[in-house]
């Protein structure tokens, strides 16, 4: 499974500074959430660690090798057919069924096996994220709950070591953000893969991660590191931090 080391990273939108002085690691099998406030460059920190967007400076390591600074472009997509994302929100084609949304992974990364094993792949997965009898179904249909499980199951599909999650809990009601942490979880516990997380959901910050950074927007770099269950009570820790993770869930 990977390793990943974020070094040194400097994320900057034009010539606006957003973030710096970013480093931190993400153990393999680890749950790792970035927290912050509004505009601080959550979103942004994730895009730099899928490869998606190039940092003004600094780098992503993955298992020791530069994505930025040393891989060249055969390597970088070894590196990125690692990965499995879910976006905000889903991102998924309006013209294709669930199932067909969930085979799109394996019709990229998955061109040595046979079509009747990438069908049961699928098939597997949308049972696993309880979707089975909806594989057939235009997206368009969807509950909000139901596209973020097609997204995750999209994001897992191809069998990833890492897998990146952009605000998955953003618009859902308690009980059904409660069910994707259940199985945000379920996945991590069934294959090993890391998981890094975007959110403000402090509930559900506290329920699944096991470590975490928080970005602050005033300061334009990191705050806090540690397990976000942990740094709510440590009076230790500054104020922006503290008041981030005690007040109630609001949209960020």
């Amino acid at each position: 499974m990977a390793h990943i080391d974020v070094r040194n990273l400097r994320m900057q939108h034009g010539e606006r500074l957003i973030q710096e002085q970013v480093s931190f690691s993400v153990a393999p099998g680890c749950i790792f959430a970035v927290m912050g406030g509004s505009g601080c460059g959550k979103s942004t920190l994730l895009r730099h660690m899928v490869g998606l967007q190039e940092p003004a400076a600094g780098d992503v390591f993955v298992d020791g090798r530069g994505y930025w600074g040393e891989m060249d472009a055969d390597e970088k997509q070894a590196t990125r057919q690692r990965f499995g994302m879910l976006f905000q929100k889903g991102a998924l084609w309006s013209t294709l069924t669930v199932a067909q949304n969930v085979h799109v992974p394996l019709e990229l990364h998955w061109r040595d096996r046979d079509e009747t094993e990438r069908a049961q792949r699928v098939r597997d997965v949308l049972d696993w994220v309880g979707l089975a009898e909806l594989a057939d179904a235009p997206v368009h249909g969807l509950s909000g709950g139901q596209v973020k499980r097609a997204g995750l199951a999209r994001a897992i599909v191809a069998e990833p070591e890492v897998i990146f999650l952009d605000e998955p809990s953003a618009g859902l009601d308690p009980v059904t953000s409660l069910r994707l942490d259940d199985l945000i979880l379920s996945v991590r516990d069934r294959t090993g893969a890391s998981v890094v997380l975007v959110s403000h959901e402090r509930d559900s910050l506290f329920r699944i991660a096991d470590d975490g950074i928080f970005l602050d927007a005033d300061s334009r770099r990191p705050l806090a590191q540690g397990r976000p269950s942990r740094m709510q009570h440590d009076a230790s820790l500054p104020l922006a931090v503290r008041n981030f993770l005690q007040r109630k869930d609001e949209q960020a």
